[in-house]
């Protein structure tokens, strides 16, 4: 297989010719006046430095070269040239382990063809490392055996030696030497590095984050690089929010910086160890009943636990029995409140270290999808982190998909988690947005055989994201056991959030004003709102209605998917297009995507007679506003369909196409599903129902007659529950609504469960725990512990919980005051 790079970047450039006496052969800059090449290259100079002299061609002309480092016993010299190389023309090192199966290419100018002047290049692929005692051996002067995979007919390899080895990037794995039985031989980088460091020298060289090697944390950034940029909009870098809490435990999930805070504690209480003297020295040697006690058995074996985090508490409060003066004084004394403060942030990184698969989940349009390209953007040089999307898995098994998308083979896994080890890293496999394209019933028949396969290696971690909805709520149920969960829902901090985004668009808006809106707390409908806040009238911030901003977002994307269909601005085809998916979702599909040929029909009769280079379907496909993906029913029949992009903007069209058919339509319609549903005569999963209907009914203002006749349905009460935060109603229609809210919370005791409460916190701030809180008041101390106090008991056992409660606290402090009186 040919490597596909343009040899002629570098030959004449950075790869020049070099002789010494009557050798010649290639040498390459690795700096503006240094060179590295193969030592016998310039044997004559070495054994006759008076009689031989170095030189190399470069800007036509043939320039002198001493010897700056001979990398004995390595076949590899590094020279300095007279003349600096004018232009800047050098190659990048890269410090690679060189494993087998690597597709290379070496740059040099043989004797064979073109006298040595002129430059060639030739396709190899790593075959083995010569070994010597289990380590590399580099006695015949190079430690790489290749095979060549071009089609060239060299009957020798004269002239080659010396040339640098490149991979995908460009980058010099390693420099050619000799040949071995007729096939050619390099010494890597990193070999000739072990010998002397090149940063002596003033050399940089590149570290495993550009290892192009199969497994190399190069590749996988490679893969998963591209991967991000089909998130779209959906990942925004210039506008992005810490979310501190959320970060690191995702960073922990992904074993990175947990060791370094291990470091760090175990130096703090090794250095109190060494320094204690007198009483202090004598509490710290004691032994418990013979054995060693917590803060010596950390000295011993650096595992943190929270009987160490007991010991150092209690260490800080102990007193001398005789004098009844603490044991423990400045400046020790600030090394183990600093080691107590650090223990409890690696217990709690912990809790995500020790496990294999995480789930993520949120709603919709809350930053699954940034957060998780963030931590691989952020870290891909400390983690190889390999991205799919939901989208990308139809027919076949996800482990097949995987292998597929990768080009590996079966024992590839296998292969990966030795390299990882090797490496002291770990492989990250991230599927974000499991609920679109095959569905929820694809990984509920198919995640546990990817499990399965995973749980083999001790390298390799697995993170799935998907939107809460009633599909998901059966996925996650069935990850209870095995996974731990974290909940992405919009911001850590709202304002800073909003503020950064309002400076980064210009807008002078006031950021305190709108975090009270509950919409601006959506990372997207903010993003989409400044993009827009131009094109829209000026009015109170609290009278933006979610549909006009969506709106105005389609109309702004018009103009530029007009000039590509040809087709006039004014018609705003893009809006028309979109509601009509919308429509035909509700009317044809049960709101969900629409079938691929029906969404090209559609296309086809608003903008018609286009080439598919025009066509208005496949522009907004480009465009990231719509996406297209396969499905698999049970006798593997593949079908294709097309959805929004953006799940939220596609859920609040549908349901303002639904009310604007007014009170009838939307009865009859939430009727007959209910009816679908309960019967489950149909196959098909409707798990975009929950979602549409949410932001329907947080919109709807019927009577409350209505209310009563629908909210008998379980899934109608859980919608209408999670849309409260949602809804802007008058005085008199807001007090109705929350007398349904409280009979509901009287009626049904999963509103007063302390889990349930704190998992959807930030839905129920709004309104349901002002509720559930007067519910609580209203019942006698005996009956609040029975339904209440003892769940909280067992609620605070969760070895999670303290990241739960500090992350809401940064979030929500106002609300939290009032549900910190719950669990106190």
């Amino acid at each position: 297989m040919s490597l596909n790079i343009n040899i002629d970047k570098y030959g004449n450039m950075a790869v020049v010719p070099i002789r010494c006496g009557n050798i010649t052969g290639t040498a390459f800059f690795v700096s503006d006046d240094l060179l590295l090449t193969a030592t016998h290259v310039i044997s004559s100079c070495i054994d006759d430095a008076e009689k031989y002299n170095i030189k190399v061609y470069i800007m036509d002309e043939w320039v002198e070269c001493d010897i700056a480092y001979n990398f004995l016993p390595a076949d590899v010299v590094l020279l300095r040239c007279s003349k600096a190389n004018n232009g800047g023309y050098k190659l990048n090192l890269l410090v690679s382990d060189c494993p087998e199966g690597e597709e290379l290419k070496i740059v040099g100018f043989p004797q064979e063809i073109g006298n040595g002047v002129d430059y060639f290049g030739v396709d190899i692929r790593n075959s083995r490392h010569l070994k010597k005692n289990s380590e590399d051996d580099i006695s015949r002067g190079f430690n790489v055996v290749v095979i060549r995979t071009d089609e060239l007919g060299f009957a020798s390899y004269c002239g080659f030696s010396g040339s640098p080895v490149l991979n995908v990037n460009g980058e010099v794995v390693g420099i050619a030497t000799d040949q071995f039985y007729n096939t050619l031989g390099y010494t890597s980088v990193k070999i000739i590095n072990g010998i002397r460091p090149f940063d002596n020298f003033g050399i940089s060289i590149y570290s495993d984050c550009r290892d192009m090697s199969p497994f190399g944390l190069g590749t996988a950034w490679a893969f998963s690089s591209d991967k991000i940029k089909n998130a779209g909009d959906r990942y925004s870098p210039q506008t992005h929010v810490n979310n501190d809490t959320k970060e690191e435990m995702l960073r922990s999930f992904c074993c990175i910086g947990v060791e370094e805070k291990r470091t760090q504690l175990y130096e703090l209480c090794q250095n109190v160890y060494e320094r204690a003297d007198g009483k202090l020295k004598s509490y710290l040697s004691d032994k418990t009943n013979g054995s060693d006690n917590e803060f010596q058995l950390f000295l011993k074996n650096r595992f943190v636990t929270y009987d160490l985090k007991t010991e150092l508490e209690i260490l800080l409060y102990t007193e001398d029995e005789g004098s009844g003066e603490r044991i423990l004084l400045n400046p020790l004394r600030k090394d183990i409140e600093k080691a107590f403060n650090l223990s409890q942030d690696v217990l709690n990184d912990q809790i995500y270290e020790s496990v294999q698969f995480l789930y993520v989940y949120g709603n919709a349009g809350q930053g699954k999808t940034h957060s998780l390209c963030r931590l691989i953007d952020e870290f891909h040089s400390q983690c190889a982190f390999y991205l799919f999307y939901g989208t990308d898995f139809s027919d076949k098994y996800p482990i097949e998909t995987i292998l597929a998308s990768l080009r590996w083979k079966p024992d590839s896994f296998e292969k990966l988690d030795q390299y990882v080890k090797s490496k002291e890293q770990y492989a990250i496999f991230i599927i974000d947005a499991v609920n679109e394209g095959v569905g929820t019933n694809y990984w509920l028949n198919n995640l546990s055989s990817l499990v399965t396969e995973i749980k083999k290696y001790d390298r390799i971690k697995l993170i799935l994201s998907f939107r809460t909805m009633a599909s998901t709520d059966i996925l996650e149920k069935q990850l209870k056991t095995e996974w731990e969960k974290l909940e992405i829902n919009g911001f850590e901090n709202s304002k800073e959030a909003i503020q950064r985004h309002f400076d980064y668009h210009g807008i002078q808006e006031n950021a305190d004003m709108t975090v009270a809106i509950p919409d601006f707390h959506s990372p997207l409908f903010l993003k989409i709102f400044c993009e827009v806040y131009y094109d829209i009238p000026r009015i109170d911030m609290h009278e933006y209605k979610r549909t006009d901003i969506y709106r105005a977002f389609l109309n702004k994307r018009n103009r530029n998917i007009c000039l590509q269909v040809d087709e006039d601005v004014e018609r705003q085809i893009t809006s028309k297009y979109i509601e009509t998916l919308a429509k035909v979702s509700v009317n044809e599909n049960y709101c969900m995507d629409v079938p691929r040929e029906r969404a090209r029909k559609i296309a086809d009769s608003i903008c018609r007679y286009r080439l598919w280079s025009r066509n208005l379907m496949n522009v907004l496909l480009k465009e990231n506003l719509l996406k297209e993906y396969s499905i698999a029913d049970k006798k593997r029949n593949i079908y294709k369909c097309i959805g929004f992009e953006y799940d939220s903007m596609g859920d609040s069209l549908k349901a303002s196409y639904m009310l604007s058919r007014g009170d009838r339509f939307v009865i009859d319609y939430l009727l007959r599903v209910m009816i679908i549903l309960q019967e489950r005569k149909k196959k098909r999963e409707y798990n975009y129902l929950p979602n549409v209907f949410t932001f329907l009914l947080a919109e709807w203002r019927p009577q409350i007659e209505i209310w009563e006749r629908l909210l008998v349905y379980d899934d109608l009460r859980k919608c209408f529950m999670q849309g409260l935060y949602l809804r802007r109603d008058e005085e008199n229609y807001a007090k109705k609504i929350n007398s349904l809210a409280e009979k509901i919370v009287r009626d049904i005791p999963d509103y007063l469960d302390p889990r349930e409460l704190l998992d959807k916190f930030r839905t129920y701030k709004h309104g349901v725990l002002d509720i559930v809180f007067g519910s609580l008041m209203k019942k006698s101390l005996a009956k609040r512990d029975e339904e209440w106090t003892i769940k909280v008991n067992n609620l605070q056992r969760h070895h999670g919980i303290i990241y739960r409660i500090n992350d809401l606290y940064k979030r929500v402090k106002q609300a939290f005051t009032r549900l910190k009186c719950f669990y106190d």
